[in-house]
């Protein structure tokens, strides 16, 4: 089941209102096609060093949506599995 949370734009007044929590995220294209899947303990501060980081994979990246998991790690390896078996 994909994270059923709205996209928020990928902009630091956005990635601020994600909490600090542990959970996964996607970030999408302008599309908002998923082009990263990714858990962490702290979602805030990971997307707003990854915003800030000038990573070539997430430069193109223009939204996220997120859900708060304690056990993230299981919830990013079932959101991966479950995006490829679709794409």
């Amino acid at each position: 089941m994909p994270i059923r949370q709205p996209w928020l734009d990928f902009k630091n007044e956005a990635i601020k209102t994600v909490p600090d929590s542990s959970g996964v995220f996607e970030l999408g294209d302008q599309a908002k096609n998923v082009i990263m899947i990714k858990g962490a303990d702290k979602m805030q501060q990971t997307l707003l060093e990854l915003k800030n980081s000038g990573e070539p994979s997430v430069e193109k990246a223009l939204f996220v949506r997120f859900e708060e998991e304690f056990m993230y790690t299981q919830r990013e390896t079932e959101l991966l599995q479950a995006y490829m078996r679709v794409n």
